[in-house]
């Protein structure tokens, strides 16, 4: 399939744009909320409760430098931050816990991860993602052979 922005038909091209234009494309999919507004804060009050073990905090530290040191992700290549990889992640790894009723986090947790990643590493790097995030989670529950 031809892609419009750099096909020959610019005519579709413009097309899209109108129907973009006069909202007749949307990209919102109809989904049920999960929980409300109140329910939502009270989650998120909650998110220092959940304990974080130290071996998913060892796994979470080595999936993130697999991907820079073997992936070699860096500032040139990819959007691997401290503030977002060693802190935001660990909100996510808690959020994932606690919305399945649990006040510690595990290893099963680990592949929410895979969302932080898209755009901020190489494509060719991110399709080995949710690869690198199971030996995480395997090695983070003790699994042997992780």
């Amino acid at each position: 399939v031809e892609s419009l922005l750099g096909g020959s038909n610019r005519d579709a091209a413009k097309a899209l744009v109108d129907r973009a234009a006069d909202g007749r494309v949307t990209e919102r999919p109809q989904v049920a909320a999960a929980c409300d507004r109140a329910g939502l804060d009270a989650l998120h009050g909650r998110l220092g409760d959940v304990a974080v073990p130290d071996a998913v905090k060892e796994a979470l530290l080595g999936f993130f430098r697999t991907l820079v040191i073997d992936y070699g992700g860096s500032e040139t290549n990819a959007l691997l931050t401290d503030r977002t990889f060693l802190g935001k992640a660990v909100k996510l790894l808690r959020g994932s816990a606690l919305l399945e009723g649990r006040t510690s986090v595990q290893g099963r947790d680990l592949p929410v991860l895979r969302w932080m990643t898209t755009f901020r590493v190489p494509p060719d790097v991110h399709e080995k993602v949710p690869e690198l995030l199971a030996r995480a989670a395997a090695a983070a529950d003790g699994e042997v052979g992780a």
